[in-house]
């Protein structure tokens, strides 16, 4: 009896090894566990706040989308107006020309008309009252209606301008 007396006690001791062996294990998972729990709530926290900063952002991106739409649309708006602007200054720059032109032409007849008439008006008028103020009048009017012409088509075409803005 005494071999299985002692196997009994060997069979004893390796259980209550095993026992304080899976007591310590447990201890340790609990421990590990508990650790666990702790960084599962510090994660569930950043993992809301992440959510909330992800939400912002996402608002932010809707909102920089809506004004860059709205920026681009102000943007072709002035470019059509611009645009538009341009062709007018155009057309305004091209009736100047002509207008100039014609006043070239209607200054030429009258310098030459009146040449002759200023050469013996300056020779028969005595040096200080020597002036060209008497071939002024001429050119001056074939100038003045030229201008008032062209001054008025100019501000014809500002109305209609200004009337079609007003439509459109």
């Amino acid at each position: 009896m005494n071999i299985d007396y002692m196997m009994d006690r060997w069979v004893d001791l390796a259980l209550l090894a095993l026992l304080a062996g899976v007591l310590v294990y447990g201890m340790l998972l609990s421990h590990r566990l508990k650790r666990f729990r702790a960084a599962r709530t510090e994660l569930e926290a950043l993992v809301a706040t992440l959510s909330g900063t992800v939400a912002q952002a996402k608002a932010a991106v809707i909102d920089l989308t809506a004004t860059g739409e709205e920026a681009d649309e102000r943007l072709a708006a002035r470019l059509k107006q611009m645009r538009r602007l341009t062709d007018e200054l155009d057309e305004a720059r091209a009736e100047a020309a002509a207008t100039a032109e014609r006043l070239t032409r209607a200054a030429r007849p009258a310098k030459t008309a009146a040449a002759p008439a200023r050469a013996q008006a300056m020779a028969a008028a005595p040096i200080r009252s020597r002036s060209t103020e008497t071939e002024r009048p001429i050119a001056a009017s074939a100038a003045t209606n030229s201008l008032s012409d062209a001054i008025a088509a100019i501000e014809a075409r500002q109305r209609a301008g200004v009337a079609s803005r007003r439509a459109a």
